[in-house]
């Protein structure tokens, strides 16, 4: 598990003025999909015109979906037909698609920068991926202008009446959150958006309910690319049509206030085209979850529970492709958190409550409906704090948890985390953990359902970290002020998914049905990936694989909610980690990072006691303990140490993704003095001790703006390296003014490649890393002249080639005398150059002169301990000291070559020797005690 140490980014600045974006990319899909375009009646200023001043955008959610970037927020333009057709200033809500493949391309301002013959002056038909090579130009099916991004745009101030006092400074209406529909088997594009739209009363609302939620599944065709029939052409292929996404009216819906009824819908667009062809209102489709305390469970309409509550905002969608009820991969659900408002009796708010739903979409028959769980009435409290309720409090960010079925044929327990904001303790405001369970909130719906284990209450939400609960004081854990965001380590793939999603199959011959009209190429390559891999030296000039340079569009490359790749058990490690993502005001304080394995996190209540007791960890061990199993981690203090400026206490962790393709996080913050990007590794604070857990790569990112000051990075899947989009904004909206999910606000101070000031952010592609820098040295010994004569010598009499050696063989040829020494004499001298050298080792190990972690001394060290462990090799299969075949011939060669251990070492630069005569006798005289 290494960190990417550095970066490769690219500063795209072709996706700076996000006016342009919203407009262009809205005609884009108009002119594919046949319509007149969502963007009819709505005036987006542009660039040059003298109230772009007005024009506005926010950022406030992002997603990945078959190698297309997903980006939603809300924008501030012109509505004509508002006010009585004399128009007004309004926000709406957006999401807009960025091609990740072939991102980079070149236009013709490349060419003219690189000093390369620019395209003839119809340059508007040419593609270039760079297509451009050796004077040839040649239509190619993608640019930077036509097809790079493409924008849907909400409409919400026309499909429901808002109210106009304040409407062009209110930016609360927008999409809040995108997530993609699971498993769909077809290249189109499918997502769900989550958000909420300005209402006022006159639409039936309730007084100062201000806000409706809104909700939509949205399909895009892909219209590949039709290529000229044929051989290739130097620069790629010719396109008759480039690539493109179309707007899929009959495989989206919309759910809103009144969505199906006149002047709502659709409303002031002419084509049938431009909006989806179902449409839910939101009263008619939401309904409670379980309202009895005898089985079979009762659902209610949730306009006519009680007073009535009314769903106001969305803050998290979530695409599942689990479905409660059966445990079923093929049937689709999704699931929201936000807000709803209770109705005092008298047709106004009485108080708002954070809520949490689910939707079996797909569904026919029974069970059709949008259950909800409302704070007042389905949340159960944390009996071990101080007495609190969740009025004026709502859900932020919504977390999948484990799905299973008990056994074959029972009901399963598919259950999420929700991070609740705005939680009153004390007169203080916290963020918080809550449960959903499914099982005892809709279960009972099914065959007879269950007893009703909770007595007269209707809980399927139970609380998991509350402020001075458990959690604090048990786990030693701190709750943040408020949720930003939330960490989600997908699923890595298979290579048969991967080559599916790339339609390996189809590579390099497309499908030709009608020659000589074009042929339509479904494997589509990304040339840019292709050039960046052929530079790769351990190809070694051969040509890249195709399973790496071509691009997933297939399913399922989405950001996926995963068990991971093993087989999976619940309450053990799954090894895969979510985690929500806060900040704590404060001295010492400043981001909160919570990260858990998911398969750990398992939900279980205690009916035995009274109230009943919910617990999260192992679900079935008595007695129940919160902790038992339950793997979690606070890491945001470790990260905010290693970034710049170290340990702010005003840094706000933005943003969290984890790229399959190598095992990496990168982490995204927001502060005054600006963004920070950090990547980490998926053992965090866990690393071990010789390796970096948490790197700053702010550093990688050239030019950025002076007014950047918060940043969001995407992941992208299926490439051979880590890579995706960071987008720099401005400054964050503090949480009075957004509810919700971190969101960006714009820079206006960007300059377009046409050199205008626009209002907008900062993208750069981040293609790939230098992983861990390889440096690798060798150490080695060199002998040249006669040492080299010697070395070779001792080599053939089978002793290692050593200074001493060397120096000691040269001696003894200088000497030109002959010396005896036994086989014992030589045994004694190793064992004590042994001794020695241990001893050695061990009094640098005492005083801390040698690490654990191999470093270049333990290269030597190595050497030197092989060569006193035996100066000699073993030749044959009889084991000798000296590798040769008989005593006798050791005698010869100790005679000649050993040295005496009497002798001293000769010493560079010295002629002293002791006199031969002097070192005979004392060796007669050894002989001669050991003959007595």
């Amino acid at each position: 598990m290494g960190l990417a140490y550095d970066l490769n980014t690219k500063y795209q600045p072709q996706l700076n003025d996000w006016a342009y974006i919203l407009n262009r990319g809205a005609t884009n899909i108009a002119q594919q999909s046949g319509g007149n375009g969502r963007n009819n009646d709505i005036t987006i200023p542009q660039s040059f015109d003298a109230n772009y001043s007005e024009f506005d955008i926010i950022i406030r959610n992002t997603n990945y979906v078959r190698d297309h970037y997903i980006i939603c927020g809300s924008y501030r333009a012109f509505f004509d037909e508002l006010n009585g057709g004399a128009g007004a200033w309004a926000w709406d809500g957006f999401v807009t698609i960025v091609r990740a493949h072939n991102i980079s391309l070149k236009d013709s301002t490349d060419f003219l920068t690189e000093g390369i013959v620019p395209p003839p002056d119809n340059s508007s038909l040419y593609y270039h991926n760079p297509g451009y090579l050796s004077g040839y130009n040649v239509i190619q099916p993608y640019n930077q202008r036509e097809n790079l991004f493409w924008t849907y745009l909400g409409r919400m101030p026309y499909e429901v009446a808002p109210d106009l006092t304040g409407i062009g400074s209110d930016n609360t209406p927008g999409f809040y959150s995108v997530d993609s529909v699971k498993n769909i088997n077809s290249a189109d594009i499918s997502f769900f958006v989550g958000g909420h739209q300005r209402i006022s009363s006159a639409e039936g609302a309730l007084t100062n309910m201000n806000y409706s939620a809104y909700f939509a599944r949205l399909s895009f065709v892909i219209n590949p690319a039709a290529v000229e029939s044929g051989a290739a052409v130097p620069g790629g292929f010719e396109a008759t049509s480039i690539y493109n996404l179309g707007f899929s009216s009959g495989e989206s819906f919309q759910v809103s206030w009144k969505a199906d009824q006149a002047n709502h819908g659709g409303r002031y667009l002419t084509d049938t085209d431009d909006y989806p062809s179902t449409f839910y209102d939101t009263n008619d489709l939401a309904f409670s979850v379980n309202q009895s305390a005898t089985t079979p469970f009762v659902f209610t309409q949730l306009n006519t529970l009680g007073n009535g509550y009314y769903l106001t905002r969305i803050h998290d969608i979530v695409g599942m492709n689990l479905s409660p009820f059966p445990l079923n991969i093929e049937s689709k659900s999704l699931a929201i958190t936000g807000e709803a408002v209770y109705d005092d009796g008298a047709g106004t708010v009485d108080f708002s409550t954070p809520m949490v739903g689910t939707w079996e979409w797909e569904q026919t028959g029974s069970y059709t409906d949008l259950y909800v769980a409302v704070g007042d009435r389905n949340f159960a409290l944390d009996s071990s704090v101080a007495a609190y309720d969740l009025n004026g409090s709502w859900g932020t960010v919504l977390n999948p948890a484990f799905n299973t079925e008990e056994a074959a044929g029972a009901f399963p327990d598919n259950q999420m985390l929700i991070g609740i904001d705005n939680v009153s303790h004390g007169g203080s405001t916290n963020g918080e953990i809550y449960c959903f369970n499914f099982r005892y909130g809709l279960v009972a719906a099914y065959s007879g359902g269950l007893p009703n284990e909770f007595g007269n209450e209707q809980y399927s939400v139970w609380p998991f970290a509350v402020k001075g609960g458990s959690f604090e004081t048990v786990g030693g854990f701190t709750l943040p002020d408020y949720w930003t965001a939330k960490a989600i380590q997908q699923r890595t793939f298979t290579v048969s998914e991967e080559s599916s999603s790339k339609r390996l199959s189809d590579w390099p011959n497309p499908v030709d049905p009608s020659p000589p009209f074009g042929s339509i190429l479904i494997a589509i390559q990304d040339i840019t990936l292709t050039q960046q891999l052929a530079k790769d030296p351990t190809l070694q000039g051969e040509t890249p694989n195709p399973f790496d340079f071509l691009s997933a569009i297939g399913s399922p490359n989405e950001i996926d909610y995963g068990r991971g790749n093993k087989p999976y058990v619940p309450g053990l490690p799954a090894n895969i980690a979510y985690g929500f993502l806060g900040f704590l005001a404060g001295a010492g304080n400043g981001p909160q990072v919570f990260m858990y394995d998911f398969g750990t996190a398992i939900m279980s209540v205690d009916f035995t006691t009274t109230p009943p007791t919910f617990h999260v960890g192992t679900w079935n061990q008595l007695p129940y303990n919160l902790w038992a199993g339950f793997d979690i981690i606070s890491v945001g203090d470790s990260m905010n140490q290693v970034l710049t400026p170290p340990n702010s206490v005003t840094r706000v962790p933005v943003s969290a993704g984890w790229d399959v393709d190598r095992d990496q996080w990168v982490y995204t913050f927001a502060d005054s003095t600006g963004p920070s990007v950090m990547s980490c590794n998926s053992a965090f604070n866990r690393q071990p001790p010789n390796q970096i857990a948490y790197l700053d790569q702010t550093d990688q990112f050239s030019l950025l703006s002076s007014d950047s000051r918060s940043a969001h990075y995407v992941p992208r899947n299926m490439t051979p390296y880590l890579d995706g989009i960071s987008i720099m904004g401005g400054t964050l909206m503090s949480k009075s003014d957004n509810l919700g999910q971190a969101a960006m606000r714009a820079i206006t101070t960007l300059t377009s490649p046409a050199g205008n000031t626009v209002t907008g952010f900062q993208i750069y592609t981040i293609d790939g890393s230098t992983g861990r820098t390889a440096r690798v040295w060798v150490d080695y010994l060199l002998f040249d002249g006669v040492d080299s004569l010697i070395a070779t010598e001792l080599q053939k009499i089978g002793l290692r080639v050593t200074v001493e050696n060397v120096e000691w063989y040269k001696a003894k040829i200088l000497r030109k005398n002959e010396l005896g020494i036994t086989p014992e004499e030589i045994e004694d001298w190793v064992r004590s150059q042994q001794t020695e050298y241990t001893e050695t080792l061990k009094l640098k190990e005492r005083q801390g002169r040698l690490r654990t972690r191999r470093r270049q001394q333990a290269a030597w060290r190595e050497g030197l301990e092989d060569t006193l462990k035996g100066d000699f090799y073993e030749k044959g299969s009889e084991r000798s000291l000296l590798g040769f075949d008989s005593a006798e011939a050791i005698d010869r060669a100790a005679e000649t070559f050993v040295p005496n251990p009497s002798d001293s070492a000769p010493i560079s630069g010295k002629n002293e020797r002791k006199h031969a005569s002097s070192r005979k006798s004392q060796r007669d005289n050894k002989r001669n005690q050991e003959d007595a």
